[in-house]
Formats: C-alpha cells, sequence, structure tokens
C-alpha cells in the first residue's frame, strides 16, 4: 500500500539524486518546491515537466491534475531514484 510512503509536504528534497520524500503529497495544480541538496546541478522531471535545479538550489515547480500519480525522476549519470507526486483534491 502506497499510502504508508506518502507525506503530505511543500518541497521535495533531492540528496544525491534520492528524493525525500518518496512519495510527495500535494493539492492538484498546487506549487511545490525542488531542492537539490547536492554539489552538482540536477534535471528533474515531473511528468513531461523538466526543472534544471542548481547545487544547493531550489525552484517552484506546478502539480498535475487531481488524482494524478506522476514520476519525480532525478537524472544524473550515476544513479539516483525516481519518486513519486500524488497530486489529490
Amino acid at each position: 500500500e502506497l499510502a504508508k510512503y506518502e507525506k503530505l509536504a511543500e518541497t521535495v528534497e533531492f540528496n544525491n539524486c534520492i528524493p525525500n520524500p518518496f512519495i510527495l503529497v500535494v493539492k492538484s495544480e498546487a506549487q511545490f518546491k525542488i531542492k537539490n541538496n547536492d554539489n552538482i546541478r540536477h534535471t528533474i522531471y515531473v511528468g513531461g515537466d523538466r526543472y534544471t535545479v542548481p547545487a544547493g538550489g531550489t525552484v517552484t515547480a506546478k502539480a498535475p491534475k487531481a488524482d494524478a500519480l506522476t514520476n519525480l525522476n532525478c537524472e544524473y549519470t550515476e544513479g539516483g531514484m525516481a519518486g513519486l507526486l500524488h497530486a489529490k483534491e
């Protein structure tokens, strides 16, 4: 059951391209922050949208419509892990 991994938050943080929380829960079409805690720039994909997050930086992204479960992917040549964004009403 995914619910035990979900966390209602306004920010997803990436450490070594691994998202925390693993499943970010936000309101439908709400803005949320993507924070890069690494010392290199990362490209983060939220579904079909791409965000370039500078080393140690933060960008603002927009969640999809309600009841969407969207991948949060970190592009990194040496690994990383995909998380999920769950947009709810």
